[in-house]
């Protein structure tokens, strides 16, 4: 009981405040792609670079609040349509980080904490699209031929859900292992439509380095974990 109430108790505001730089792959899942079962191919030929920022204030031992950046590539091809495509993005959102280690152990002292994480954001994409056999222009979203900026990007709402694996390495510094499918209200990262009515996805996998500006203590003298 003691421990469920202390889960429960609000971290003050000018404490548990956190900063992270974070890095890994993009993959794209949509009608360019053929190797969504395949995860080594999906990496070398499906994914492309990603990096971000994250800024998190701690609610209580169990809730975290989040808002993010990310930048980065998606790369995708289709040789039963005789397509390949590049996009480059940027995707900002907010969202919220639950603590299923606290959940249920909760007040229990440990170097590793595994979060649900679950937002809301926007993406704003620029594409083009070539022929895989002769590297001949397709068609662009926010690009001309030669992928030089023009007109306006696609932007859609993006609905993120994940998870990550926390480890603490000092009471201020913690490592992150985190990984998040990305759901989007349009069909325009590759700039095709689609005939299955399903929208694209892509997931972002990545590597994450945080700093906690004056982590909390709980009132029986423990440390609210690593963030």
């Amino acid at each position: 009981m003691h421990r469920s109430v202390a889960n429960a108790q609000t971290i003050p505001m000018a404490n548990q405040w956190t900063i992270g730089l974070n890095a890994g792959f993009v993959s794209f899942f949509g009608d360019l792609s053929i190797h969504d079962f395949n995860p080594e191919r999906k990496l070398t030929r499906e994914s492309d670079f990603g990096y971000g920022i994250t800024i998190e204030k701690g609610i209580n031992r169990t809730l975290s609040l989040y808002l993010s950046g990310i930048s980065g590539k998606m790369r995708g091809s289709n040789p039963g349509q005789d397509m390949k495509f590049n996009n480059r993005f940027s995707e900002f959102g907010m969202g919220s980080q639950i603590s299923v280690s606290q959940l249920f152990w909760p007040g229990t002292p440990s170097r590793f904490n595994f979060l649900i994480t679950t937002g809301l954001g926007i993406i704003a994409n620029r594409t083009v699209v070539y022929r895989i056999s002769n590297g001949e222009f397709v068609l662009a979203v926010g690009y001309t031929s030669e992928q030089e900026k023009s007109g306006k990007a696609n932007n859609a709402v993006v609905f993120p859900i994940g998870m990550a694996l926390n480890m603490s390495i000092t009471r201020q510094i913690t490592a992150r292992v985190e990984t998040a499918l990305r759901l989007i209200s349009n069909d325009l990262l590759d700039a095709q439509i689609g005939s299955t009515g399903i929208n694209d996805r892509y997931s972002y996998a990545a590597i994450s380095l945080l700093y906690t500006i004056k982590p909390a203590k709980s009132s029986d003298s423990g440390v609210y974990g690593c963030p």
